[in-house]
C-alpha cells in the first residue's frame, strides 16, 4: 500500500523537475465564474465558452511556486452517492503563485470581462482537488 506522501506525490505534475497545472483548469474556472457574475446576464457561459484560451509557462502548463507542499487527507466519496467514503490524499501549495497567458477574441469578450471573470473565478471556482475550499488564487 503506498504513503500517504507518495499518493500525493502521484497527483502532481512535472515538467523538468518543475511542478506544473493543466492551464485548462484556469479556462474551466472562468467558464464557471459566470455563473457567479450579476453585471452582465449577456456575460454568461455560451458565450464565454471558446472565445478565449489560457496557457502557461510550459504551454498546456502552468509552473507552480509555492511553499513546499504538504499532504492534505480529505473524507471523500469516490463511488457516487451511494458508496462508501474513503481517504483521499492530495498535495496542497500554500503561498503559491502562477503565471497564465490569455489570448481572446475582442469581437467575443473584452479583456476586462475575462480579468472580472478571473478574480471571479479565483474566489468562488478554484483550481485542483478539494475546491472552493483549496485551490483559490486572486489576480495581482
Amino acid at each position: 500500500k503506498m504513503s500517504a506522501k507518495d499518493t500525493a506525490e502521484g497527483h502532481i505534475h512535472r515538467i523538468n523537475d518543475k511542478i506544473v497545472f493543466p492551464s485548462s483548469a484556469f479556462e474551466n474556472a472562468i467558464v464557471a465564474a459566470c455563473r457567479h457574475q450579476k453585471i452582465d446576464k449577456k456575460l454568461n457561459m455560451a458565450r464565454v465558452d471558446g472565445a478565449f484560451s489560457v496557457t502557461g509557462d510550459e504551454g498546456d502548463y502552468c509552473v507552480i511556486e509555492s511553499d513546499p507542499y504538504t499532504v492534505t487527507a480529505m473524507v471523500v466519496n469516490t463511488s457516487g452517492k451511494n458508496g462508501a467514503p474513503s481517504v483521499s490524499f492530495r498535495p496542497a501549495f500554500a503561498n503559491w503563485k502562477t503565471r497564465i497567458f490569455l489570448d481572446y477574441n475582442p469581437a467575443s469578450v473584452t479583456i476586462e470581462e475575462l480579468l472580472h471573470l478571473l478574480d471571479l473565478a479565483g474566489f468562488h471556482v478554484g483550481i485542483g482537488s478539494y475546491r472552493p475550499k483549496f485551490g483559490k488564487f486572486s489576480v495581482i
